[in-house]
């Protein structure tokens, strides 16, 4: 899903809404289609709101319930 908003220094960015899955160090990956699409650079800052964490175990849990049926 992609929005477009226009900033505060007229600047128009498109923003992508995903998951991702934070790794052991803490780091979370931007996947390449949306680096692509947004431009995102080395070096680059981006703005993050997280909405929902999604723990490990509910996925497995509801995989496993999906398995049952």
């Amino acid at each position: 899903m992609r929005y477009r908003y226009i900033s505060l220094d007229d600047s128009v960015s498109t923003c992508c809404i995903f998951v991702a899955r934070v790794i052991a160090d803490g780091k979370v990956t931007v996947p390449k289609r949306v680096r692509d699409v947004l431009r995102i650079e080395k070096g680059d800052y981006v703005r993050v709101t997280i909405t929902e964490v999604i723990k490990k175990k509910q996925t497995q849990q509801k995989a496993r319930a999906k398995r049952r049926k």
